[in-house]
């Protein structure tokens, strides 16, 4: 006789995560075996840049190292209640920019503004520049992307649980896109990139005299996308034993540095009769 449904048990959604939970595969052996928590190494809301500072034509050495100054300065929130205010705050990860992801796989924008290996990092150096108030959370990973972790929070519209007014250097998210677009283009990602990340500085000053890894893509299956450059936190680069205890302290420092949990769906049991 044909099986019928006996129950259906709802769970909680996701995080927060702006993303189709729908288009996930479950089965992936990394989200099995890997679980995150959410918490550690998010920055303080960065100001925007001056508008004078906006208005003068920098060369892009000095424009990188000013960002990477003011990044740097930024203190770390360790506390998930202080978190809370800024959760209404909008979301953008590195996948939506990703030249060699198609949309089905995370990217949001059109080929034409896609890039090659972005990072969390430049994208908040960008809406900072931009002027646009921005959060950077060093270890949330987008499901589709496990490999390259971190994201930013942006505060666009009016209203925020944080009391902190939008800058009104934008129209819209598309607007934004567009404006972090050309940003990345400008400012490529290379091999030194994840060594300028305000996470990996703030390991490296608390770990002073400690050799800087070399951090590299694992081979991975034939068929899976991972990009060639990667933020020294993902759990996909391998630099041998040294870079091992450097992610068991970082992981120590920055909680949550893992993979994700798949996300939370509905359970259908079925019984035959």
């Amino acid at each position: 006789m044909a099986p019928t449904l006996e129950e259906i048990e709802d769970v909680d959604d996701v995080d927060n995560m702006d993303f189709d939970p729908s288009d996930f595969d479950p089965r992936s052996p990394f989200a099995k075996s890997n679980p995150v928590s959410g918490g550690g190494a998010k920055l303080t809301p960065t100001a925007p840049s001056p508008p004078q500072a906006q208005a003068q034509a920098r060369p892009q050495s000095q424009d990188q190292g000013q960002a990477q100054a003011s990044s740097s300065q930024q203190q770390f929130i360790r506390s998930e209640s202080d978190m809370e205010k800024f959760k209404d705050w909008q979301i953008i990860y590195p996948v939506y920019f990703d030249a060699s992801k198609t949309h089905s796989e995370g990217r949001r924008v059109s080929k034409d503004m896609a890039v090659e290996n972005p990072l969390a990092q430049t994208i908040m150096d960008a809406c900072r520049t931009i002027g646009v108030h921005t959060i950077l959370e060093a270890q949330n990973t987008h499901p589709k992307d496990w490999a390259n972790p971190g994201r930013v929070r942006v505060l666009i519209k009016p209203g925020s649980f944080s009391g902190v007014q939008p800058s009104g250097k934008v129209q819209n998210k598309r607007h934004l896109f567009r404006l972090i677009s050309d940003y990345l283009k400008s400012h490529p990602t290379t091999e030194k990139s994840p060594y300028e990340s305000p996470v990996f500085r703030q390991f490296m000053a608390a770990n002073q005299g400690m050799e800087e890894p070399e951090c590299k893509p694992l081979a991975v299956p034939q068929g899976w996308k991972v990009n060639s450059v990667l933020p020294v936190n993902s759990r996909a680069v391998s630099g041998g034993e040294q870079n091992e205890k450097m992610m068991d302290q970082m992981k120590g420092m920055f909680p949550g540095m893992n993979m994700p949990d798949p996300p939370k769906q509905k359970k259908i049991k079925i019984r035959a009769r």
